[in-house]
């Protein structure tokens, strides 16, 4: 080997090093358990009190891109989804979305209770037949829903990023995509979703999930105080209108954005406008839930943070509470609170949080995470339903979900700064070489007589 070949296989080597050390850093590696979860005794605490769940069937439509503030801010044209909050039949939420806030990650999210990671946006923008981000054998709400009766049927509409993680023909019944990537449409790509609603609407489903890209379109194109946007939400507001006259009682229909956007249009950073989604749980069960649904107006001064707020995350063992399945058994995310009045007594709450304690408690010494004696006497004082109060039982949920989420970004700093060393010495040795090569060049040119 040539002497002047060392340091370019020396400057390939350190690089490469480099960006191994930093990429295990900053993308931790997650202990993902396989298989589904099941009920901590085998038995549901989910039922109400004749032993039934709570709804039958369900109602999902996620919006692209739909902020907090296009739905509950005073300028948000959403004027029937407000006034089913302010009847109590809807439970508002502002739900945090972890960041990258694009669309596959965040659909993992919101199926698994999983906090994704960048990997995952990486994939977001894969090639179509790429099996690698398929949640075929990861235990997902769809999963369990499907896994309770198999005679269930589950129809999809909109945004084809579903058919990338979930098999057409393992997990719907009736199916059809809509591609995301031709952002200047915003008309045709959601008429493609709700050309569908007739015929669903008047047959038997179990569960309808429409996923609708216009909002989120618009903001690309023009952000979010385009002249667009408020005939969108108008446009959004009637479909949710239409949806919920025609669902019937045993029906919980849920209206939620995937992630937002920042000031001009755009996702996929951690912003307020990006993280701060809007959702609403909408039923007129909700009624006797009225009492905890917290503020409207802004809590915070960038404006986006409306009633209550939540992790999007808490969406995975909420609707298994409230449909009446085993959480799934990956899902960081705890139940939300403002619906543990359909429950009718306290000892029936109780039961509620106790078994997503149980399940993250299990994930927690699945993922070899040091848990301490204090939490785990804890744990088996909540056991003894008489002992303790509902916000003890919230208390130790929540430091759970603390635990398991920092797991979850648990990036290795030491790591990538021992990578970034490696790739910052690479470049210098290019440099020195380049400048040394230039040098001798230069010595060597012959003098020129002019």
């Amino acid at each position: 080997m040539k002497r002047s070949c060392l340091p370019l296989v020396l400057t390939a080597f350190l690089g490469i090093v480099g960006l191994t050390f930093f990429c295990k850093g900053f993308f931790p590696s997650k202990v993902i358990l396989q298989g589904h979860g099941d009920f901590a005794d085998g038995v549901s605490p989910f039922v109400n009190d004749s032993g039934s769940p709570h709804f039958r069937k369900l109602i999902l439509v996620v919006v692209d891109a739909l902020r907090s503030d296009f739905m509950f801010s005073e300028k948000s044209s959403m004027a029937f989804l407000q006034s089913l909050v302010r009847d109590g039949d809807a439970i508002p939420f502002t739900a945090y979305s972890n960041p990258p806030t694009v669309t596959l990650p965040r659909l993992k999210g919101i199926t698994t209770g999983i906090i994704p990671s960048f990997v995952d946006a990486i994939l977001n923008i894969a090639d179509d037949n790429d099996s690698s981000q398929s949640l075929r054998h990861v235990d997902t709400w769809l999963s369990q829903f499907l896994r309770q009766n198999s005679s269930r049927r589950i129809n999809f509409f909109g945004d084809d990023t579903w058919l990338k993680l979930f098999d057409k023909e393992q997990f719907f019944h009736e199916c059809e995509g809509t591609s995301s990537f031709f952002v200047n449409d915003f008309i045709e790509v959601d008429k493609n979703v709700s050309r569908h609603l007739e015929s669903q609407l008047s047959q038997n489903f179990d569960a309808l999930i429409l996923h609708y890209l216009g909002v989120d379109h618009i903001g690309h194109s023009g952000g979010p105080e385009s002249v667009h946007m408020v005939e969108k939400q108008k446009e959004m507001d009637d479909v949710l209108e239409k949806l919920y006259q025609k669902g019937a009682n045993d029906t919980l229909v849920i209206m939620m954005g995937d992630h937002g956007m920042n000031e001009v249009g755009n996702h996929g950073g951690s912003s307020e406008g990006e993280t701060s989604p809007g959702l609403a749980l909408i039923s007129n069960k909700f009624r006797s839930c009225s009492s905890n649904r917290g503020l409207k107006c802004p809590l915070t001064n960038d404006g986006y943070e409306y009633y209550s707020k939540v992790d999007q995350i808490d969406l995975v063992p909420t609707l298994a509470a409230l449909l009446n399945f085993p959480i799934p058994k990956n899902s960081v995310g705890v139940i939300m609170p403002q619906i543990l009045d359909l429950w009718s007594s306290d000892v029936l709450k109780k039961k509620v949080l106790l078994e997503n304690c149980e399940q993250l408690y299990r994930l927690l010494h699945a993922q070899s995470i040091k848990e301490t004696s204090e939490l785990q006497a804890l744990l088996s004082n909540l056991r003894n339903l008489d002992k303790n109060s509902l916000r003890e039982y919230q208390s130790v949920l929540q430091e759970l979900k603390r635990l398991l989420s920092k797991n979850s970004t648990n990036y290795s700093v030491p790591l990538m700064i021992l990578g970034l060393c490696f790739v910052s010495l690479s470049s210098a040795i290019i440099l020195v070489h380049t400048i040394a090569h230039f040098y001798a060049k230069k010595q060597n040119k012959p003098h020129q007589n002019f």
